[in-house]
């Protein structure tokens, strides 16, 4: 009887101690702290109105989170143009941003993401619109060619434009080209391009240019789009109508085997700082309504060159931007000689989903502690803002 007394307080231990371990391997149980919800709150100012607030209108609050992206909330403005979204998940790994719809455009905010903080604010700014183009010019322009992987006697083009809205209002189109759909910018295509490519929303024109729909708000936007030309002989004209005045023109084309001669550029010799053997044509300050004309004298060698083209744009145009068109994936169509190609959603959503899943390996290294924070900050960012920028060319479309 003693002995049961003396082994009363032991066995209870024992249980204790049983249950605890039992409790810690419990599927799902975890001791990580939970944070509590934070909140985003912010205002919607009318720029092209000197900052007057916006009342009463629609705000709509995303998230990212392990590849997928989906509408957290929605809300409207107070009557003092603000808003205000509570509750929210602060787990590191999530991206927030915005969107608003203002006079039929859409604007967003940038993206953002908890970490140590509790609470986040921005401003999500809107203009009034116009059907004018007196402000709109093209800052930059470069087109790039190489030679199409798959065939021997063809050139895969690849433009970028930076354009710049110097005015207060969003250049929205006064040309009606499809149903609902305002032009705001036409490009000029050379004769017989094939195969054409846009992350922006547009139509293929009969006359050898393309239209394309995305408003353009002030300050610059980034027009990027590929297609492929196929040169009859060693002679080729490369023609191409400027109808904004541009800033900066450039064509970049490699040396091996290939002469470039034009009466509008000024040839240049090859590309600053750059070993791979490219050379390139410039103008500057050229005016709308210009037309360029490129003579090119191509080799009649099967093997006509191979190059890396990411080294020589991170060079002459240092962006990151053009490394990503430049390193794009090639879409080309079933058949060489079919029409001129619209863009692909599923393009588009393939590309987005690349962005997500590049995202998903940077929190991996961030949490393995295989990367500092300012790096994970600094590259997450610029991975978030692009694939915003392909949800918000999906949307338009």
């Amino acid at each position: 009887m003693e002995t049961d007394r003396k082994m009363g307080p032991i066995q209870t231990m024992r249980n204790i101690i049983f249950f605890l371990l039992l409790f810690l391997f419990l599927p799902g149980t975890s001791f990580a702290e939970e944070l509590p919800p934070g909140e985003i709150k912010g205002s919607v100012l009318n720029k092209t109105l000197n900052g007057t607030r916006v009342k009463n209108l629609e705000i709509i609050l995303y998230q990212y989170k392990e590849n997928k992206g989906a509408e957290v909330a929605r809300t409207k403005t107070d009557p003092n143009g603000s808003f205000l979204f509570q509750g929210l998940n602060r787990d590191k790994r999530i991206s927030y941003y915005a969107s608003a719809k203002y006079k039929e455009v859409d604007y967003f905010s940038e993206m953002t993401h908890f970490l140590e903080k509790k609470e986040l604010s921005f401003d999500l700014s809107v203009y009034e619109t116009t059907d004018q183009d007196k402000d709109i010019h093209i800052k930059m322009h470069h087109i790039l060619l190489e030679t199409d992987n798959n065939t021997k006697d063809t050139f895969a083009v690849r433009e970028i434009m930076i354009v710049e809205n110097q005015g207060n209002k969003t250049y929205v189109g006064s040309i009606e080209v499809q149903p609902g759909k305002k032009e705001t910018l036409r490009i000029s295509l050379p004769k017989n391009a094939k195969n054409m490519q846009s992350m922006s929303p547009m139509t293929v024109n009969p006359w050898d240019d393309f239209s394309i729909f995305t408003a353009i708000s002030p300050g610059t936007k980034r027009i990027m789009f590929s297609y492929t030309i196929k040169p009859e002989g060693a002679d080729y004209k490369f023609e191409k109508n400027l109808y904004l005045k541009t800033d900066s023109f450039n064509f970049i084309f490699p040396e091996n085997g290939i002469q470039a001669k034009s009466d509008q550029l000024l040839y240049k010799g090859p590309t600053p700082n750059s070993d791979q053997g490219f050379s390139y044509l410039a103008g500057k300050n050229m005016t709308g309504e210009s037309k360029i004309v490129i003579r090119l004298s191509l080799p009649s060698t099967d093997n006509l060159f191979k190059w890396v083209i990411a080294g020589l744009v991170m060079v002459l145009v240092g962006t990151g931007f053009v490394l990503s068109l430049v390193k794009g994936r090639k879409h080309r169509a079933e058949k060489e000689d079919g029409p001129a190609q619209k863009p692909s959603q599923m393009t588009l959503v393939e590309q987005k989903q690349k962005m997500l899943q590049s995202m998903a390996e940077l929190d991996k290294q961030h949490d393995a502690g295989q990367i500092d924070s300012d790096k994970y900050e600094s590259r997450r960012r610029v991975l978030m803002e692009k694939a915003v920028e392909i949800t918000k060319i999906i949307k338009d479309s």
